[in-house]
């Protein structure tokens, strides 16, 4: 039973963290990456002129990060017109060449845009509304910096796919310096994004970043841009310990009811033992020595069953009937991820849950009066 268990709770744990690390891995490099730098208020009340005026410094702290990578964005809501349609979206400026995340990437028609084009990607929801198709023609109508309207006509040069959750549902997407030109922004951009090696190294690396120069700045990691798909995410994880709390429980009763029979089974022998003068704590050992045992051997036959396994599916995964979403994200596979965490956690719950069930054998030994327990056959 317990190796069973401690099979069952690594696989499960293994597999529950290899999906969610896939989940939230593509889910940031989608468009909204691992952390977020805005001036402040910008990410509850967007304004154009709400501008981080020197993102190179900042730039350059992250850079002293290894593997951080950096990208700059400015945005601006925008209408978009054909010669039968007038549709409001948003306009994104970014750098093709040194953007860190798939952020209008996914071309479904047309092909990606080149550094200084003069041409837009456009969102395929928009594009289906505006019933545009590469090469042809868009118009464009913001405003400037300076409050002075912004107008101009831009070759549509490919259709991608936005993700549900990010700014580019309803999206066209341009060149990083267009944008400044065509806005009349001279410098600064809207938002920092920053990816690192794993979404794991946010609050790792974030009070690095952080420093009294930027106090006019806002730091949101992922978490808090998209809080709805991380408290979507904690319920289900919260709905799978509970499940694996379950599965605990009773397998300690099975370990409560293997050694209370024990001692039951016993009830002369320690009668015996006490009536010889035997210390109340060595007899106590004794059903801790004897749990403990069978806790080890289970937990080292559980392991022997529960490291290939996750090895096994961390590669082959287990596919879906029919691929799900979540956040946006369109998952077609569970992978197992064999870390520390899968192998440790069921081990030491178990560990506690065999301390806590000797209580009761326990108590029972200590009970047994001497004179009694010799008359049992």
């Amino acid at each position: 039973m317990i190796a069973g268990s401690y099979f069952l709770s690594s696989f499960f744990i293994a597999l529950s963290d290899g999906t969610y690390n896939r989940i939230i891995s593509a889910f940031t490099s989608a468009g909204i990456g691992h952390l977020q730098i805005h001036k402040k208020t910008y990410f509850e009340n967007p304004a154009i002129y709400k501008l981080i005026n020197f993102p190179e410094k900042i730039e350059k702290r992250i850079k002293k990060i290894q593997s951080a990578k950096v990208s700059y964005r400015l945005y601006s809501p925008a209408l978009f017109f054909t010669e039968k349609e007038v549709v409001p979206g948003i306009l994104i400026g970014f750098d093709p060449e040194k953007e860190v995340t798939n952020l209008c990437r996914g071309i479904v028609k047309g092909k990606f845009l080149k550094k200084h084009e003069r041409e837009v990607l456009i969102s395929e929801s928009l594009a289906k509304t505006l019933n545009v198709s590469p090469g042809e023609m868009l118009a464009v109508v913001s405003q400037g910096l300076d409050g002075s309207i912004a107008n101009e006509l831009f070759k549509i040069k490919g259709i991608f796919k936005a993700p549900e959750i990010g700014p580019g549902k309803d999206a066209v997407c341009m060149d990083l310096q267009i944008l400044r030109t065509f806005l009349n922004i001279p410098h600064g951009v809207h938002e920092i994004v920053v990816l690192f090696k794993s979404y794991k190294d946010v609050n790792k690396y974030l009070s690095f970043i952080k420093n009294k120069d930027f106090n006019n700045l806002e730091f949101l990691p992922w978490y808090k841009v998209a809080v709805e798909f991380y408290r979507g995410m904690q319920a289900d994880r919260k709905g799978m310990w509970l499940s694996l709390f379950v599965v605990l429980f009773i397998i300690s009763l099975g370990v409560l009811n293997t050694l209370l029979m024990a001692v039951l089974e016993r009830t002369r022998e320690f009668g015996l033992l006490k009536a010889l003068g035997t210390p109340l704590g060595l007899l106590i050992s004794m059903i801790y020595t004897e749990a403990l045992l069978m806790l080890f051997a289970g937990l080292i036959l559980g392991f022997l069953l529960a490291y290939p396994c996750n090895l096994l599916f961390s590669i082959i995964g287990i596919s879906y009937p029919e691929a799900i979403k979540m956040g946006g994200i369109e998952i077609k596979k569970m992978y197992a991820d064999p870390s520390f965490n899968s192998f440790f956690l069921p081990a030491f719950s178990l560990f506690i849950a065999t301390l806590l069930v000797c209580i009761f054998p326990v108590f029972r030994v200590y009970k047994i009066l001497p004179v009694e327990a010799m008359r049992k056959v």
